[in-house]
């Protein structure tokens, strides 16, 4: 989509963006201020300056775990923005990305982000953030309100502190349940919310896969061998 392709389209209320687009330029939605409801598709890897500024009535919007750049003023004046979660795809969230983004009470930015503009959340009341990260750091230097999440442990995906069979059975289950319909339709608790997925998605690639549960396997492994983990060394890094 190129710079200000929609741009000003004031009366524009809802866009589905298909899947072939994998950047949305300079000012696309700029001035939209109608937009309720936008759908990001996954092949999507950035997010440039201007993108959706001024779009007064966009409520909620999902960035999906393909986008790893947010830009200036992405999101200025987004008014009535409420929730938005930055995936662990992202790092780097240029100048004022969400300037004036009043409705948004609280912003959470995963420990990917490793570069933060100026007054990227100047009118957001707070960001959530993980201790000693890159957030965590420029929230205190930059005087941003923030408060601490939980620290997550990747590939946790039972959520008891460590890595075991318990997550990998969950994984396997999950893998099962998006390649056959029989089965998503016989075990639907069987399903990841978004945040699991991020948490299971120990190879870094946006999703889960067979190679995440090989990387959890061959961890297990070297976790309960010191043979094993003596010879594969890199198989403890997670």
């Amino acid at each position: 989509i190129e710079d200000f392709a929609f741009g000003g389209c004031s009366s524009l209320e809802e866009i589905t963006i298909p899947n072939s687009v994998t950047s949305i330029e300079n000012g696309t939605f700029e001035g939209c201020s109608s937009l309720e409801e936008i759908t990001i598709p996954s092949s999507v890897t950035s997010i440039e300056d201007f993108a959706f500024g001024g779009c007064s009535s966009l409520e909620e919007i999902t960035i999906p775990s393909s986008v790893i750049s947010i830009g200036s003023y992405a999101f200025d004046e987004c008014i009535s923005l409420k929730e938005i979660t930055i995936p662990s795809s992202v790092t780097s969230i240029e100048d004022y990305a969400f300037e004036g983004c009043i409705s948004l009470k609280e912003i959470t930015i995963l420990s990917s982000v490793t570069s933060i503009g100026e007054y990227s959340f100047d009118g957001v009341k707070y960001i959530t953030c993980r201790t000693n990260s890159y957030a965590h750091k420029y929230a205190e230097e930059n005087k941003v309100p923030y408060i601490l999440s939980a620290e997550i442990i990747k590939g946790d995906l039972n959520e008891n502190k460590k890595i075991d069979s318990g997550d990998i059975l969950i994984l396997k289950r999950y893998l099962a349940y998006i390649r056959s319909e029989e089965i998503a339709n016989k075990h639907h608790n069987w399903n990841l919310s978004k945040e699991k997925i991020e948490v299971g998605d120990v190879n870094n690639n946006g999703k889960i896969d067979s190679g995440d549960w090989v990387k959890l396997l061959r961890y297990k492994a070297a976790l309960d061998s010191k043979e094993i983990a003596e010879k594969h060394s890199d198989w403890l890094n997670i």
